[in-house]
């Protein structure tokens, strides 16, 4: 069983107390079943802590939050005291596993970092050459790809291909794509897709609402040069394509959530080339932890709420099925 990484996941590792944004302030942060029992086990201090910061309940245990939306165990110099008095082997199974995510295939698992996390957006962004996965890992046991796998395989590399062919801007290069998912008669614009965007659920209101008011000047302001030229931002833009469409391609469950998929990568894509453009100073370049810090918030608001990624891939799967039945008349 082979591990496959992007080439620059090696590189990532939690910046703890440097981190603008904690990813153990604002989340609800559920307790698998192992882990529980462990903490209800530990003696000491540490146990009368865990005894009194986790909510156990018939939907699992939890911890509890603080007025200020902190994990109670995230100490005043953002560090965790789990892992300072037990050791990262202390952690529940979702503060291990963030930001990494994962997808299991016949011959592979692959991983990828998640772009709500800031250090993995910024290795993301920051990352000049085009994505390459990369064994990362190899027991030597090779089950072998089923049919539909070597396909689903196929299709992809051959997306991400357009996604990363430097001779077109990348807006181009989200049309090429639409045109080679078949979904070219959707519009795919923050112009059409904004009213449906601000209605989706917040997990950060006054974050949620930038985003909301840069979308909404992307639609009557100076927006739209960087759709017909390179912008300063064309490779951040490349990464975020290629990321989302290696993220969730993997995912679909038939041939028309296959392309609304590719619709979801379009519009994310789409989407924070328009809060870029629109945040970006005439005079200079957006810095660097803007970049990275507007692609966090889209990827909070988003990605890291099921209801939202399911609603949009819902939008677009019935719009689909519209333009078909349109098509067949």
């Amino acid at each position: 069983m082979k591990e496959i990484t992007p080439d620059f996941y090696k590189d990532f590792h939690c910046i703890g107390g440097a981190c603008r944004h904690n990813c153990c302030i604002g989340w609800d942060v559920e307790i698998d079943e192992d882990t529980a029992d462990f903490y209800r086990s530990i003696g000491g201090e540490m146990g009368k802590r865990f005894a009194k910061e986790v909510r156990y309940g018939k939907e699992g245990a939890a911890f509890r939050m603080g007025a200020d939306r902190r994990c109670p165990f995230l100490n005043r110099q953002n560090l965790c005291d789990i892992i300072t008095d037990i050791g990262e082997g202390g952690l529940c199974q979702i503060c291990a596993d963030h930001p990494r995510f994962r997808a299991d295939f016949s011959d592979r698992i692959e991983f990828g970092l998640g772009m709500a996390c800031e250090e993995a957006a910024r290795l993301l962004l920051t990352h000049e050459e085009p994505l390459r996965l990369v064994v990362a890992g190899d027991d030597g046991e090779d089950e072998g790809q089923t049919e539909e796998e070597q396909r689903f395989f196929g299709r992809r590399a051959a997306l991400i291909t357009i996604a990363q062919d430097r001779t077109y801007p990348v807006y181009e290069r989200t049309e090429r794509l639409a045109r080679a998912a078949g979904i070219d008669g959707l519009d795919l614009t923050t112009e059409n897709w904004i009213g449906f965007f601000e209605d989706l659920e917040t997990a950060e209101p006054e974050s949620f609402e930038t985003l909301c008011r840069l979308m909404h000047a992307s639609c009557h302001g100076k927006i739209g040069t960087y759709r017909a030229a390179e912008s300063s931002f064309e490779i951040p833009a490349e990464q975020v394509l290629v990321y989302f469409l290696y993220r969730y391609l993997s995912h679909a469950v038939d041939e028309e959530d296959y392309r609304a998929r590719v619709g979801f990568s379009i519009l994310g894509c789409r989407f924070l080339m328009d809060i870029w453009d629109t945040a970006e100073s005439e005079d200079a370049p957006l810095p660097e932890a803007e970049l990275v810090d507007f692609a966090r918030r889209y990827s909070a608001e988003v990605e890291y709420s099921e209801e939202n990624v399911g609603r949009i891939l819902g939008a677009l799967r019935r719009e689909i099925r519209d333009k078909v039945a349109v098509a067949a008349v």
